[in-house]
């Protein structure tokens, strides 16, 4: 199941550099590492861990963690600012095409007061958890997710529903 995930909005162009790499892969279990860095305005490093796991009966249990981490700038004059997100999902494998599955993510944002020499304060708090159904068709692909929010302090508590298709060229 592939999840949402919160994203900062760029304020300008910028220099990316993304480099993932397969740490160690059996049939039953993957890991993959990826860094970004993202440069020009604003600074920024996003280190990213993933794990996949295929246990038995056709279950497969996915976590992933993302760190982002984006420094004061002069030129923006924002201050420290960082999130982790923390994605986890368990999916069953119904039939050759059909996947359902349980998911979920923690956000939080984080902000540091360097000039008063406070430590890292949790600025927002989000909690998702849901199911969701994929549908394989070789070249077509669709899910619907639902996902259920709590603990958020800037938008209303509540569902969320994602229906997406994929096509590969």
């Amino acid at each position: 199941m592939l999840m949402a995930a919160p994203r900062t909005p760029c304020s300008s162009l910028a220099n990316i550099n993304k480099t993932s790499a397969l740490l160690w892969q059996t049939e039953q279990c993957q890991l993959v590492a990826t860094t970004e860095l993202i440069g020009s305005a604003d600074f920024g490093y996003h280190p990213e861990a993933s794990a996949t796991l295929k246990l038995p009966h056709d279950v497969e249990l996915r976590v992933s963690f993302l760190y982002d981490l984006t420094p004061p700038t002069q030129r923006t004059g924002r201050s420290v600012r960082s999130y982790l997100l923390f994605k986890y999902s368990m999916d069953y494998q119904f039939m050759p095409n059909l996947q359902v599955g349980l998911s979920g993510y923690l956000y939080q944002q984080r902000s540091s007061d360097f000039l008063t020499f406070k430590g890292p304060q949790v600025d927002k708090s989000a909690l998702g958890l849901g199911p969701g159904v994929k549908y394989d068709l070789g070249r077509w692909s669709f899910l619907f997710q639902s996902q259920v929010e709590t603990g958020s302090r800037d938008r209303d508590e509540g569902i969320n529903n994602w229906f997406r298709v994929w096509y590969v060229f």
